[in-house]
């Protein structure tokens, strides 16, 4: 069986260790952990990388790229319009509003991904988790616009998942019972779809999907 590695793919994993800032001592951790022998192991299959990020307790990307464009010059209701949202219209509306202001001109378009966590999880480690997923082209958490621009582009995907949105951050509540909060998509049989808020001071459930955004160089 041939070893011999070339000297791209040398340099290629040289990097690597640069670009995930391995120091000596991370290093020696790995390698005496048995993980990376584990991965060279030429019977490992090596087909699904979600389910390794979940065991390595690191964010999993879920398939597929979702499409989907932003109007910044459109009127904020009909932003929440377009969404066609089952509940009461006036509720998305008025929970959305918490999340404003929304800033940006023209049509930007945009490239989703739902990634997840499958554990309790605090904000910030989140956040730090979700650009750690590509640092070459880094996704960002959604903010509200997106939210809303990317139910009104996927109306059926809520009905199977919860999905937050971390980019907006707002606080709720009476003035001595405060607390913070993120856009919601979901649905539920007495309500169908709908856009609400969802606490954060606790943690987030292992349920729940994350939204992530960066803007498409691609044509749609």
């Amino acid at each position: 069986m041939e070893t011999t590695h070339t000297s791209h793919q040398l340099v290629a994993f040289l990097k690597l260790l640069q670009d995930k800032r391995m120091t000596p001592e991370r290093f020696t951790m790995v390698l005496s952990s048995g993980i990376l022998a584990d991965t060279f192991d030429p019977d490992a299959y090596l087909g699904d990388r979600a389910a390794v990020r979940l065991a390595l307790k690191l964010v999993a990307v879920m398939p597929g790229i979702f499409n989907f464009e932003v109007n910044y010059d459109q009127a904020f209701d009909a932003m929440v319009a377009a969404g066609y949202f089952n509940d009461l219209r006036s509720t998305a509306a008025d929970v959305a509003k918490e999340f404003l202001p929304i800033r940006g001109k023209g049509i930007v378009k945009y490239e989703g991904r739902l990634v997840y966590f499958n554990r309790v999880i605090k904000l910030d480690a989140a956040l730090k988790a979700i650009r750690s997923v590509d640092t070459t082209s880094p996704f960002r958490a959604a903010k509200i616009e997106h939210m809303l621009a990317f139910a009104a582009a996927f109306p059926n995907i809520q009905r199977e998942h919860r999905i937050l949105g971390l980019g907006s951050v707002a606080e709720f509540g009476a003035p001595d019972r405060r607390y913070r909060a993120v856009p919601e998509l979901g649905a539920d049989e007495t309500h169908g779809r709908f856009l609400y808020r969802e606490g954060i001071d606790g943690g987030f459930e292992e349920h729940y999907l994350f939204l992530t955004v960066r803007e498409s160089s691609k044509a749609m």
